[in-house]
C-alpha cells in the first residue's frame, strides 16, 4: 500500500501515542547493542538467512550489527515521518537485491517485541503500560510496511525490466537471421534512453538468470 503522509493516522498512532514513546525511549533503548547482536544471531542461526552473509567478513558484519542498533534506536525516534519512510523504503529494497526474504526480516521483529516487552514489566507503570504497549505495535507494523512497499516496489521493477527483455528477445527470435529487426529496436528505444543491442544470446541470460 502506498504509505503517505497519513501512516501514523491509518494506524491509529497519534501524539499522545508517540509521547508515550519519547517518555520511555531511554529505557527502551537499553541494551540496544544486545539486541542488534542477538538480531544477527536469529539470522545466523539458520542456514537459508545465513547463507546471504557467508562471504562477509567480521568487520562487515560488525558494521550490519551497529546498522542494525541506530535503526532500533532510530525507530523508537522516527515518528515514522517522511524521511524516516523514505529511508526504510530504500532497505526494503536493499533487501530484494541482497536476496533477504521478507519473512526472514518480520520473523527478526518478533525479538524487537521481545526485548520491549520485558522493558513494559519490568519497568514501565502498570498504567500505562498498556499504551506504550499498542503504541510500540503499531510504531513495529509501520516500519514493517514501510520496508515491505519498498521490497515490493523493487520487485515489480525487477519484473518489469524481465518483462521487457523478454519482449525484445520474442522480438529477435521473430525475425530471420540477418534481417532488420525494427521491433527490438523501438522496444528497446521506448523503455530506455541508453543504447540497446538486442542479440539473442544476451537477452536469453538476462531472462534466465
Amino acid at each position: 500500500m502506498e504509505t503517505t503522509s497519513t501512516l501514523p493516522n491509518f494506524l491509529g498512532l497519534h501524539d499522545s501515542d508517540f509521547q508515550f514513546i519519547d517518555r520511555y525511549r531511554v529505557l527502551l533503548e537499553a541494551e540496544t547493542a544486545a539486541l542488534a547482536h542477538d538480531f544477527y544471531d536469529y539470522l545466523l542461526s539458520h542456514p537459508v538467512t545465513a547463507a546471504v552473509f557467508r562471504d562477509f567478513s567480521s568487520a562487515r558484519l560488525d558494521a550490519l550489527i551497529q546498522k542494525q542498533a541506530e535503526h532500533i534506536s532510530g525507530l523508537l525516534a522516527s515518528h515514522l515521518n517522511k524521511s524516516w519512510r523514505e529511508s526504510m523504503r530504500k532497505l526494503g529494497a536493499l533487501h530484494h537485491r541482497l536476496g533477504i526474504e521478507p519473512s526472514w526480516v518480520a520473523g527478526a521483529y518478533i525479538l524487537y517485541w521481545r526485548h520491549w516487552q520485558k522493558v513494559l514489566q519490568e519497568q514501565v507503570p502498570e498504567a500505562e503500560r498498556d499504551s506504550l504497549r499498542d503504541a510500540l505495535f503499531r510504531l513495529l507494523i509501520g516500519d514493517l510496511m514501510v520496508q515491505l512497499d519498498g521490497y515490493a516496489r523493487a520487485s515489480r521493477e525487477t519484473d518489469a525490466d524481465r518483462l521487457a527483455l523478454f519482449d525484445v528477445l520474442l522480438g529477435v527470435l521473430a525475425v530471420p537471421q540477418g534481417g532488420p529487426n525494427p521491433r527490438a529496436r523501438k522496444n528497446c528505444s521506448s523503455r530506455s534512453a541508453k543504447p540497446c543491442r538486442a542479440k539473442v544470446p544476451m537477452c536469453a541470460w538476462l531472462v534466465m538468470s
